[in-house]
C-alpha cells in the first residue's frame, strides 16, 4: 500500500508561523463578527431615534398648522362680520365695493394667501383680490361640502394638492342676522 500524505497548504510553514497565522485569522474573524453586530445595533437604533424624531417633528408641525389655521379663520370671520361686506351682498355689489375691495385686499397679508373672494348665497363669486398670483383649480362645491357646517361658523376645507403645493379653504359665512347671505 502506498502511504499518501495529505499536503495541507499550510504545511509548510512552521508552527510558528501557523500559529501567528491561526492567530491573525480569529482576531479577522473576531472583528468582522463585531463590525456586523455593531452595524446591525446601530442601524436598530438609528431607526428608533428617527422614528421618535419623525413624531415629535409631526406633532410640532401640527400644532403650529392648527395655531396658524385658526388665526386665519379668525381673521376671516372678523372680515365676514363687517358692514361694508354685508352691505356690498345686500346690495347685489353696487354699494361699498371699493371699501369691500380694500377690505378683502388687506385680508391677504402675504403669499401664503393664494385667493380671497367674496361669493354670494348662491356660491358665486362677485368680488375678488387682483393681487392672487395663483390659479387654484377647485371645485366650488366640494370645497363648501367638506367644509359644511349648520352652525354657520367659519371652517377649513379639504386640502388640495396642486403641482407641488397644497391649498386648504378657509370659508367664512357672511351673516345678515341668521340668515346666509354670502361667503368669503
Amino acid at each position: 500500500m502506498k502511504y499518501s500524505r495529505h499536503r495541507f497548504l499550510f504545511s509548510r510553514l512552521s508552527i510558528g508561523q501557523r500559529l501567528t497565522f491561526l492567530i491573525c485569522s480569529l482576531l479577522f474573524a473576531s472583528i468582522i463578527i463585531y463590525g456586523y453586530a455593531n452595524y446591525y445595533s446601530l442601524r436598530k437604533a438609528s431607526l428608533i431615534i428617527g422614528k421618535d424624531r419623525l413624531s415629535t417633528v409631526n406633532r410640532q408641525i401640527t400644532s403650529n398648522f392648527a395655531q396658524s389655521a385658526q388665526f386665519l379663520v379668525n381673521a376671516s370671520k372678523t372680515v365676514a362680520a363687517q358692514k361694508e361686506v354685508i352691505q356690498f351682498l345686500q346690495s347685489g355689489g353696487t354699494a361699498s365695493r371699493k371699501e369691500t375691495l380694500d377690505i378683502l385686499d388687506k385680508l391677504r397679508r402675504d403669499s401664503t394667501w393664494v385667493w380671497i373672494g367674496l361669493l354670494n348665497a348662491g356660491k358665486v363669486p362677485v368680488i375678488h383680490t387682483d393681487k392672487s398670483n395663483v390659479d387654484v383649480k377647485i371645485n366650488m362645491e366640494e370645497a363648501f361640502s367638506c367644509a359644511k357646517n349648520e352652525m354657520g361658523e367659519s371652517r377649513l376645507g379639504k386640502i388640495y394638492r396642486q403641482n407641488n403645493a397644497v391649498y386648504f379653504p378657509i370659508i367664512s359665512p357672511v351673516t345678515d342676522g341668521k340668515k346666509i347671505i354670502g361667503y368669503i
